[in-house]
């Protein structure tokens, strides 16, 4: 199971099935078969017979590879306008054995996905005023390191507070008089 990046659904059923030709061919290239193939806007399902010789991270590698680089020749204005940058398939997968498991059962899972129709409505297509309304939010300006000051905005109760996290891992705060009684106390 191979996931698109940040999940954008961009699939649609012609994409899926210029997917799966890459893939089979792929495939052949690596002497393994492709027994079974599917998906969804934003993620496909294959069901792939390889032998043990065959490292399963290396084919992983080159199916990513090969049909990102063919989809996005391929599929350039649609896949751009997604804003999923230069990387078509997420680098994370799903590779699971079904040794015991009936072929039959996976197949039926596979088929069971549902392809889309058209695409789903991705970030970019938000509206004008959406856009907009995020552009004028305002974040709040970055803290300097260490204790902050009343002319950073902060209430004189926080900022003791913040004082005392940031002087805790040096045992507890003593004043000049509880310095020189301590020194007094504990000569060396």
């Amino acid at each position: 199971m191979f996931l698109t990046r940040y999940r954008r659904g961009v699939s649609d059923d012609a994409m899926l099935k210029r997917c799966e030709e890459i893939m089979r061919e792929v495939c052949a290239g690596f002497e393994t078969e492709l027994r079974e193939f599917n998906g969804a806007a934003d993620h496909v399902h294959l069901l792939v017979h390889h032998p043990p010789k065959i490292a399963l991270s290396r084919l992983i590698n080159s199916l990513k590879g090969v049909s990102s680089r063919y989809l996005r020749a391929e599929y350039t204005d649609r896949i751009n306008r997604t804003g999923m940058g230069p990387v078509f398939w997420s680098r994370s997968y799903f590779a699971g054995s079904c040794g015991g498991a009936p072929l039959t059962v996976i197949r039926q899972y596979i088929e069971g996905q549902k392809r889309p129709t058209r695409p789903s409505p991705t970030q970019t297509q938000r509206t004008p005023a959406l856009r907009a309304s995020a552009l004028r939010m305002r974040f709040p300006p970055r803290l300097k390191p260490g204790i902050p000051t009343q002319d950073q905005g902060w209430n004189p109760l926080l900022r003791e507070a913040a004082r005392q996290l940031f002087y805790a891992d040096r045992g507890p705060l003593m004043t000049s008089v509880e310095k020189k009684s301590m020194a007094a106390k504990c000569p060396d």
